[in-house]
C-alpha cells in the first residue's frame, strides 16, 4: 500500500523572444595537423605521428589527443568548428564527430582536444574540419594509423580453445591441431585481427582467432594493432611447441596365456624394440613404476595382478603412441558376498545369524572373530552369540586354480548400552512456507559402552514399537515409523517414542509450522496526507491480538505491539503475521 506526500508548486513563466540577424563572412579552413599534448611534458613534446589509445595510464585508459586548426578569413559569432574522423579506409561517407568548439572564432590557430572511438582500428584514418558559419569543409589530412587497444592482456591459445596451456603438442601422420584464442569474449573475438607466428616468423594471410597447424614449430599470436601499436599492446600469447611425427604401430605380441592362477607368470613383449626409443608400461591406464623396458612380467602371485595392460613408446621423429589393450584375468577369481547387514545388534539371550554367498569352485569355509579362527565354524553360515568383528575365509579347492583364498566383508556385532533414534523431514520442508510434510526415522544408532554409535537402522527399524507425540502429548493412532502432516492445526513440536525389549528411547524434537491458507489483508482510512499533523490508520480484519506480528514500512520493521498502526510518513506498508 503506497502512501504519498504531495506538494503542488506554482510557477510563473515568462517568455522572451529575441530576433537577431546573421552577418555573412568568408572562411577557408586548413586540414587539421597533429599537435603535441599540452598536458604532457609542459607541451614541449612532439606532435603525434600515429595514435595508440586505450593503454592504462595511472589506472585509466589513455585517450587524449590534440590537433591544430588554422584558417583564413573571418568566422561569424555563431560559428562552430567540428573535427571529423573518416572510416578505416579514409572515406567520409559516414564521418564520426570527434570534437567541436564555438569558443575559438577569434583564435587562429588553436588546439582542439579529441578522443578516438573505442572501435577505431586501422591504418588509413583521415581527419577534416568543418565550420558552420560560414559553412566550409577543410581538405582531408594525411592518413594515420589509429588503434584503440581495448584488450591489453596476454592472449591464451589452446588446442580447440579448451582453455589449457600445453607447452607442447604432437601431431602424427599428417594430422593437424587447431590452435584457438580462448580468453577473449566470444562476442568480441572476431572483431580483432591477429598476427600468428611460427618460430618467430609471421604467417602470411592468417589474421583470424584460430590457426590449423600440421607443421613443427613454436606457435604464438598477437592482436594486430598495426605496425606502431602492436608491441605496446601486451597481447603476446603463450608459446606452444608443435612437433610432427610418424606413428610406429606399436602393439603387444599376443601372450601365450591371458588367464593366470596364483603363482603363475606371463611375459608381455612389445612389437617395437628400437633401443633409441623410450618405453612405459601401463596397467588400467596408470603408469607402472619402473616398467620402462620392451617387456613386462605379469606375476599372478601379486594381489590385483588382473587388468588391462598397454605399452607406450616415444622418441625423436615418432609420435608418442600407446598400444591396444591386452587383458590379463585371474583364472582363480571368485567372489564372496556378505548375506547379512554390515552392523548387527546382539540383545541379551539372542544370537545373530551370519551368512555368505560365494561362486567359488568347491569352497571350504573358516569363520573368524576378532581375527581369531572359531573352532568348528566351517559352514557358509554361523550363529554368533558374542559381540565382535566377524568374517569368513573362503578357499577354492576345485577348478583350474586351487587353494585360492578370499575373505568376506566384515560384520560388526555390538551389545549396546542404549539406542538413539533420529527423525527428520523427508522432503524439502520450510517453516511457514510448506503446506505439508512427512516426518520419518532417518537413523537408529546403537550406543556402545564407550559412547560411540553404530548405525543399525537396517536391522532394527522394523523391530521397534513406535508412538508419536506432539508437544510431548501422545497422538492417538500414530504408531507407524513416519507421520504425515497436512494441516496448520497439526503445527507443533514432534517427538517419536521407540520401544525395544526393555529399552525405551525418545528421538530428537522437530518443530513443524505449516503455512496457513488464510489471506491477511490490511486497509487504510486514507492513502494521501497533506500535512505533518495528519495521521493515517492502518488496520486488519484478522484478529492478531496475542499473535506475533510486525508492521513494516519500506521493508523495515516499525511496530510489533499495536494492532492498529497510525502513520505520519509516506511509504509502502505491510503487516507480517
Amino acid at each position: 500500500m503506497n502512501i504519498k506526500s504531495w506538494l503542488t508548486p506554482f510557477v510563473s513563466l515568462f517568455a522572451l523572444l529575441v530576433c537577431s540577424g546573421h552577418l555573412q563572412g568568408q572562411i577557408a579552413v586548413n586540414a587539421p595537423e597533429p599537435a603535441a599534448n599540452p598536458n604532457q611534458n609542459g607541451g614541449s613534446g612532439s606532435p603525434w605521428p600515429f595514435i595508440c589509445a586505450g593503454l592504462p595510464i595511472s589506472g585509466e585508459p589513455f585517450n587524449e589527443f590534440f590537433v591544430e586548426i588554422s584558417w583564413v578569413g573571418s568566422a561569424n559569432a555563431d560559428n562552430t568548428f567540428i573535427l571529423e574522423l573518416s572510416n578505416a579506409n579514409g572515406d567520409f561517407d559516414d564521418p564520426v564527430e570527434l570534437a567541436s568548439t564555438n569558443t575559438q572564432n577569434n583564435n587562429n590557430p588553436f588546439l582542439l582536444e579529441f578522443a578516438i572511438p573505442t572501435d577505431t582500428r586501422g591504418l588509413a584514418y583521415r581527419l577534416r574540419v568543418r565550420s558552420t558559419s560560414p559553412a566550409f569543409t577543410s581538405p582531408v589530412s594525411d592518413p594515420y594509423n589509429m588503434y584503440y587497444m581495448d584488450f591489453t592482456s596476454n592472449l591464451n591459445i589452446s588446442p580447440n580453445g579448451d582453455g589449457s596451456t600445453p607447452g607442447s603438442i604432437q601431431v602424427c601422420d599428417g594430422s593437424s591441431v587447431n590452435l584457438v584464442v580462448d580468453n577473449i569474449d566470444a562476442a568480441l573475438l572476431n572483431t580483432y585481427q591477429y598476427i600468428w607466428f611460427r618460430s618467430g616468423t609471421p604467417i602470411t594471410g592468417e589474421t583470424g582467432p584460430s590457426l590449423t597447424v600440421s607443421t613443427s614449430g613454436m606457435y604464438m599470436a598477437f592482436i594486430d594493432y598495426g605496425p606502431n601499436c602492436t608491441g605496446a599492446g601486451n597481447t603476446e600469447s603463450n608459446l606452444i611447441d608443435v612437433t610432427a611425427g610418424s606413428s610406429t604401430g606399436i602393439a603387444i605380441s599376443p601372450p601365450a596365456n591371458t588367464a593366470l592362477c596364483s603363482g603363475q607368470t606371463e611375459t608381455l613383449i612389445s612389437t617395437i624394440t628400437d633401443a633409441s626409443y623410450s618405453y612405459q608400461w601401463y596397467k588400467d591406464g596408470t603408469a607402472l613404476s619402473g616398467a620402462t623396458g620392451t617387456s613386462y612380467v605379469v606375476d599372478g602371485s601379486v594381489t590385483g595382478f588382473a587388468g588391462e595392460y598397454q605399452i607406450e613408446v616415444s622418441g625423436t621423429g615418432i609420435c608418442i603412441e600407446r598400444s591396444s589393450v591386452v587383458t590379463i584375468s585371474n583364472a582363480g577369481a571368485f567372489s564372496v558376498d556378505r548375506d547379512n547387514p554390515e552392523n548387527l545388534v546382539l540383545l541379551p539371550l539372542e544370537t545373530q545369524t551370519l551368512a555368505i554367498d560365494t561362486d567359488a569352485n568347491a569352497p571350504t569355509y573358516q569363520w573368524y572373530r576378532n581375527n581369531n579362527p572359531i573352532t568348528g565354524a566351517t559352514s557358509a553360515s554361523f550363529e554368533a552369540n558374542q559381540a565382535g568383528i566377524y568374517y569368513a575365509e573362503v578357499t577354492q579347492t576345485g577348478g583350474v586354480c586351487t587353494s585360492t583364498t578370499l575373505n568376506s566383508p566384515n560384520t560388526t556385532i555390538v551389545s549396546p548400552t542404549s539406542f538413539e533414534v533420529i527423525i527428520d523431514y523427508t522432503d524439502s520442508y520450510t517453516a511457514c512456507e510448506s503446506t505439508s510434510t512427512v516426518l520419518d526415522i532417518r537413523t537408529i544408532n546403537a550406543v556402545l559402552a564407550d559412547n560411540s554409535t553404530l548405525d543399525v537402522t537396517a536391522q532394527l527399524a522394523d523391530e521397534f514399537i513406535y508412538r508419536w507425540r506432539r508437544d510431548m502429548v501422545l497422538l492417538s493412532g500414530q504408531t507407524a515409523r513416519n507421520i504425515s502432516l497436512t494441516d496448520p492445526s497439526q503445527n507443533g513440536s514432534y517427538t517419536l517414542e521407540g520401544a525395544l525389549s526393555d529399552n525405551t528411547v525418545f528421538s530428537n524434537v522437530l518443530p513443524v509450522q505449516l503455512l496457513s491458507n488464510e489471506t491477511l489483508n490490511i486497509s487504510a482510512d486514507n492513502t494521501v496526507f497533506c500535512s505533518s499533523s495528519e495521521r493515517i490508520s492502518l488496520t486488519t480484519a484478522t484478529d492478531i491480538s496475542g499473535e506475533s506480528f510486525t508492521w513494516e514500512r519500506d521493508g523495515n520493521p516499525v511496530d510489533t505491539e499495536n494492532t492498529v498502526l497510525r502513520v505520519d510518513q509516506a511509504g509502502t506498508y505491510r503487516l507480517v503475521l
